[in-house]
């Protein structure tokens, strides 16, 4: 599908058509990215110069001559020159290299620069400082000992942040719900949660009978206090309407807090022990350093005791490693347990569209104002976020005049179908937004009432959006993209939450405000009458993927009469092409039969 919008003198003129007999679909996808060669040259390029500076430069750092090091600079080196090699042949190992090649690449040139002013020029004190050589000398030849030490910190750490979450979660929970729990518990969470776990180190080696239940202990409580008051604040507010829903269908006390609140509380829970996770980590150092006898807190006291700097840093490396692996495991499970969330299936690349858009051709003129009905799901919507260049289209090209659409612009508004209304902001700071963005509020002050007028929302100017209605909500949102005078707007069922007599009045004035400046629009609806009092052209698509099965010219003056002969006229052909719209003639005929 190709899409554009062509500028013309003074107006703007939209077309959408394909662009060759080999791109006449259109995927909702993420957009294909290239490459550029310093992209996946990263590896072998760094590996080289880390190579160079290991072999070529004077050492003035006394290492026994492990080969670790450029040993893993030369296995670094092969594989990139591999990758490239393949590269173009495997579809997954370009992804994954466009993302990783330039993070490997700039590791590999970091232990490269780190051997430089360390082991070669000596920038850095010795032995406070050792080289990469060293560290991974000591990584190896002190492996048994850090695996003993690794394996000791994550027991001690799953074990106090597994005890932590639960009573945490159990705690949040009933603050949350309960107002008597609630009265008690929140002033023993602002006086105890925001006193460092570290701080009860001394009164936890005094009353615990063993260091180790004192380490759980504190791990425990310093992942208390973050996820408690995250799931307390987010299950009392619950949003009122999910509750309500329940209520309607029959649930209880108990299906309101474990089926509603507690899964509707999720994202704010991970919230808090992903926080939980960072303190712990903290906490269980500290622990190993002054009381527990195994761990990687106290490898890395006995290393400094013993000017062992190597061993110290070797520590560090799987310190990160291992907290890392910790946290990259919660992200994992966030993603599959907040699976329903919007915004989670991008992030984890799952496929949330297919093909939505076939072989749509179409011209709008400059000032025309032509609406496009049919099915739910059809890509009516998509078609809007094209051009709005919000999606970016797979196959084809999007246009404005001679030059493509790559970025969203305020010459193309959009009202979306849902307000969208920044909660923080007032119905009059919300209206003016745009003008804000682009520099001219000054200028164009005046502007704000006249819209706000022109919705009939003066009286709510300084009202904040969970006071108003859907249907005020959705008159804001339209005089905000209003507002900027955009040259194409791209209308998105705007209308569609408002009531019926404000509905008529709102069309009434965007078509006056259309003729007015004669602003080319495009407007998304499912109400064919609607369409008809509106438009110049009706285009009619099909279920999805969306095709265009027919254009219908409204070849009546306005202003137009609903219970005219010729409107209901034109009413009942639209109905009986969507009721077709899509089906082969076997299809009809089976139907007939």
């Amino acid at each position: 599908m190709n899409t554009s919008v062509e500028e013309l003198q003074p107006q703007t003129a939209i077309v959408s058509r394909a662009q060759r007999p080999g791109a006449e679909t259109a995927f909702v996808a993420p957009p294909v990215v290239k490459s550029r060669p310093q992209t996946w040259l990263a590896v072998p390029v760094g590996a080289c110069i880390a190579l160079a500076i290991h072999f070529l430069v004077p050492k003035r750092e006394v290492v026994p001559p492990t080969h670790y090091y450029p040993l893993i600079l030369s296995v670094m080196l092969g594989l990139g020159v591999l990758g490239v090699a393949l590269y173009p042949f495997f579809a997954g190992l370009r992804k994954w290299m466009r993302q990783m090649c330039p993070i490997l690449g700039v590791a590999t040139v970091t232990a490269g620069v780190w051997e430089l002013v360390t082991s070669c020029l000596a920038l850095l004190p010795l032995p406070y400082f050792p080289g990469p050589e060293g560290v991974l000398a000591s990584l190896v030849s002190d492996r048994s000992l850090l695996f003993d030490s690794t394996w000791h910190s994550l027991v001690l750490l799953v074990s106090g942040y597994a005890l932590g979450v639960a009573i945490a979660v159990i705690t949040g929970v009933t603050i949350g719900w309960f107002a008597h729990a609630r009265y008690w518990g929140m002033p023993l969470l602002k006086i105890v949660g925001p006193i460092p776990a570290t701080a009860w180190i001394p009164l936890a080696m005094v009353l615990s009978p063993s260091a180790l239940f004192s380490a759980i202990g504190l791990i425990a409580l310093a992942v208390w206090f973050p996820v408690t008051m995250l799931t307390a604040s987010a299950i009392s507010n619950t949003r009122a309407s999910y509750l309500d829903v329940a209520r309607t269908l029959g649930a209880g006390q108990a299906y309101l807090i474990f089926r509603v609140a507690i899964p509707a509380a999720l994202p704010n829970i991970f919230i808090g022990l992903f926080m939980g996770l960072g303190t712990s980590f903290l906490t269980l150092v500290v622990a190993e350093t002054v009381g527990v006898k195994s761990g990687l807190g106290w490898y890395v006291a006995w290393a400094q005791g013993w000017a062992e700097y190597g061993k110290v840093y070797a520590a560090l490396v799987i310190m990160a490693g291992f907290f890392s692996s910790i946290m990259t495991v919660l992200f994992r499970v966030r993603d599959r347990v907040l699976v329903w969330q919007k915004g989670v299936a991008a992030i984890n690349g799952a496929a949330v569209g297919g093909l939505a858009l076939d072989k749509v051709s179409l011209f709008v003129s400059a000032g025309e104002l032509v609406s496009v009905v049919g099915p739910s799901g059809c890509g009516k919507s998509t078609l809007l976020r094209l051009i709005a260049g919000l999606t970016l289209a797979t196959e084809g090209e999007l246009l404005v005049g001679d030059e493509p659409i790559t970025a969203p612009s305020a010459e193309r508004g959009l009202v979306f179908q849902d307000p969208n209304l920044f909660p923080w902001l007032t119905v009059r700071r919300n209206i003016e937004a745009g003008l804000v963005a682009r520099g001219v509020l000054k200028q164009e002050r005046g502007q704000v009432d006249k819209f706000m007028r022109l919705v009939g929302l003066e009286a709510f100017a300084d009202a904040f959006p969970h006071h108003l209605s859907g249907g005020m909500a959705q008159r804001v949102a339209l005089a905000r993209a209003m507002i900027n005078h955009p040259k194409v707007l791209l209308l998105d069922e705007p209308l569609g939450a408002l009531d019926a007599f404000t509905r008529m009045r709102m069309q009434d004035e965007v078509l006056r405000l259309w003729q007015a400046r004669r602003t080319t629009m495009l407007l998304v609806t499912h109400d064919i009458d609607e369409a008809i009092y509106m438009s110049d052209r009706i285009v009619i698509m099909t279920p999805r993927p969306g095709k265009i099965e027919q254009i219908i010219p409204v070849k009546m003056d306005r202003p137009r009469d609903r219970s005219s002969p010729d409107f209901l006229r034109l009413r009942g052909d639209i109905l009986e092409t969507m009721h077709f719209a899509g089906r082969s003639l076997a299809e009809m005929a089976s139907e007939s039969s």
